[in-house]
């Protein structure tokens, strides 16, 4: 395997820090993500994904004859190193483009430095709908946002009848947007309003929060938190003896989850912004369990197939860029793209459209961690 289909950053070796811009048979992009840290393994299971498929890309000869060259940068989720990894990746690198930046926190951060050199900003692994709301013009996204996976939440809670809910939220921007769209759809939906409890950061609120949440005896929790704080939950309410259908979003690190909770973890639904990546019935998933078995990179996961077909949808506009590549004239292909079927997923980017999909699905925990439908 080549340099330019190496996952770069796997290693924090002073011995790449000099790297400069593309060479001429190159397409060098980037990212910054949680690599190392509390949110390693979602953190580096989207670049993952991608380079899987860059790495078929370049086996078969590139993209108009040049290697593409993905650059991913650690910054263990701290937003500081986020946008220095930012600068370096525009000003020293000189990337195309950015690709997969993670975090919501990283990616409110960085998107502005992105928007003011107009760099595209392509398929940042966060669904925050706070983003989406900043209008900005460099960014594109391949999935659903964390809203279209509540309002799927509370349709499937309308069909069932289920009219005693809670809302369970991180006290933070996320939490907060996540939690307001939930309360719209609910209203929308004619269902009564839910009761509101918010998480503090470090979690040290959950006990009392867990039985204040128990006494209200809802048949349901949406549960809009991230990280250890999801499993804090989940257990300490489980001790109250009560019990309620949990719902989490596709962002939960769910084989930690799992890890932490055993069979408690049971039964817990949670929304996903992709179709299964296990199960064959589409080319999409055909191709990427070959290609997943071919490199003997593990089990199919939702997060590493995410950055699989962000990084599809970025090498057909790459097709259509011709070969002389600029950063204005990928804004301009992505702009002037028609939908794109990536073999059973749409990425639609036509008629000024930035955020490319809206698929949500229903999952649900099983005894053996693993996703049933």
């Amino acid at each position: 395997m080549t340099l330019s289909a190496t996952l770069l950053c796997i290693t924090s070796s002073p011995s790449w820090a000099q790297e400069r811009r593309s060479a001429p048979n190159e397409i060098h992009i980037g990212g910054s993500s949680a690599l190392s840290g509390a949110l390693q393994n979602i953190g580096s299971a989207f670049p993952k994904g991608a380079q899987l498929y860059f790495d078929a890309v370049n086996a078969a000869g590139g993209v108009n004859g040049r290697q593409i060259k993905y650059t991913v940068l650690d910054d263990a989720y701290v937003v500081d190193r986020s946008i220095a990894n930012m600068n370096r990746l525009i000003e020293q690198d000189e990337v195309l483009s950015l690709f997969g930046m993670f975090g919501t926190p990283n990616v409110l951060a960085t998107l502005p430095i992105a928007e003011r050199q107009r760099v595209p900003y392509f398929a940042p692994s966060t669904g925050a709908n706070q983003i989406r709301d900043l209008n900005a013009k460099m960014l594109f996204t391949t999935a659903a946002s964390y809203g279209d996976e509540a309002a799927r939440m509370v349709a499937y809670l309308a069909q069932l009848g289920v009219d005693r809910t809670a809302i369970v939220y991180q006290n933070n921007s996320t939490g907060q947007t996540t939690r307001k769209v939930t309360v719209e759809k609910l209203r929308d939906s004619n269902l009564p309003a839910a009761k509101e409890f918010a998480v503090e950061l470090n979690g040290s609120n959950i006990p009392d929060l867990a039985k204040a949440v128990a006494k209200e005896d809802p048949s349901a929790i949406f549960l809009f938190t991230f990280g250890k704080l999801t499993g804090d939950f989940v257990k300490t309410y489980a001790a109250t003896g009560q019990r309620a259908q949990i719902f989490v979003l596709s962002i939960a690190d769910v084989a930690a989850l799992y890890k932490e909770l055993g069979l408690k973890s049971r039964g817990i639904i949670v929304t996903q912004n992709l179709p299964p990546p296990w199960v064959a019935n589409t080319p999409l998933v055909k191709e990427y369990i070959r290609l997943l078995g071919d490199a003997a990179k593990g089990r199919p996961d939702y997060i590493h197939f995410w950055g699989f077909v962000s990084a599809k949808a970025f090498v057909e506009l790459l097709r259509k860029s011709g070969k002389n590549l600029s950063r204005d004239g990928l804004i301009a292909t992505i702009k002037a793209s028609r939908p794109m079927d990536l073999g059973g997923y749409i990425v639609d980017f036509s008629g000024g459209r930035q955020h490319g999909a809206k698929y949500v699905d229903i999952t649900m925990l099983g005894a053996d961690g693993l996703f049933i439908r």
